[in-house]
């Protein structure tokens, strides 16, 4: 497990040798820096990266298998939980959520769908709603959600808020980027996308294949392509305030950010 590249591994172990530094393996009880040694470390390396693209193949295949059975890879959105109610573990269960603590709507295990999150299902559709008129930018989005005061089920006023990650973050304000992720999040259509491998270290922004999915739709698809009309249509013309001040930089409209191709 030190590398599962063989020409990683070849560089890390020169960089070792430069610098003076032995490497012993207590399993393959193998002296490196023989020449038999160099052999049994370049067939180890090599099998570890068959190995490893094995696995990787394998994983591919048991992901695309699972968008075409209409389960999708990954935690689930804001707007979406496991269901696991009587035991929930989610960062807007406890406090948060009037389901918590009653008889589950899922067994939550890895082939079972997302359910409808009641307090974050409605800051979904909200969020949808006001972005299709044209008249919202992400960051006015952001602002509008964090205002708002939902009546849940209850009669409790309730404050919208981020999902968080269990153990991870931990639940807040919107922001313009969770914002611009959700509006983005083909999911809430009832759909699952499949990305395909991965470019280098870039993720896929367009899905290879879209599979009907098991959890139920937030948003139709009418609604989505607007949203998507809408984006487009204000990164080509973006709004500006009543007092924006135009700046002009040296680099601007020449610097774009190498991950997500926007203008910096």
């Amino acid at each position: 497990r030190f590398y599962r590249d063989l020409q990683g591994l070849l560089s890390a172990f020169k960089q070792l040798q430069d610098l003076g530094v032995s490497f012993i393996s207590i399993t393959e009880n193998l002296d490196f820096t023989t020449p038999w040694g160099k052999l049994a470390l370049a067939v180890l390396g090599t099998l570890a990266e068959i190995y490893l693209d094995r696995l990787s193949e394998e994983t591919r295949k048991g992901k695309r298998a699972r968008a075409r059975k209409g389960l999708p890879n990954g935690t689930p959105p804001t707007g979406y939980c496991r269901g696991y109610c009587s035991e929930c573990a989610d960062p807007n269960g406890k406090g948060y959520c009037p389901l918590y603590g009653q008889p589950s709507l899922s067994p939550a295990g890895p082939s079972d769908p997302w359910v409808v999150h009641p307090i974050e299902q409605a800051a979904v559709k909200l969020a949808f709603k006001e972005y299709a008129t044209g008249e919202y930018s992400d960051g006015d989005i952001a602002d509008l959600l964090s205002r708002h005061v939902h009546i849940d089920e209850n009669g409790r006023e309730v404050r919208f808020r981020t999902k968080g990650r269990l153990g991870r973050s931990e639940p807040g304000p919107f922001s313009k980027d969770s914002v611009r992720d959700l509006l983005q999040n083909v999911h809430y259509t009832g759909q699952v996308p499949y990305y395909g491998p991965t470019s280098g270290d870039k993720r896929k922004r367009d899905p290879m294949a879209l599979y009907p999915g098991q959890h139920p739709a937030l948003v139709d698809q009418a609604l989505f392509d607007r949203c998507q009309e809408v984006r487009a249509l204000m990164r080509s013309h973006p709004r500006r305030g009543e007092n924006y001040m135009s700046n002009l930089f040296p680099l601007s409209g020449l610097v774009y950010c190498q991950h997500c191709k926007r203008p910096m």
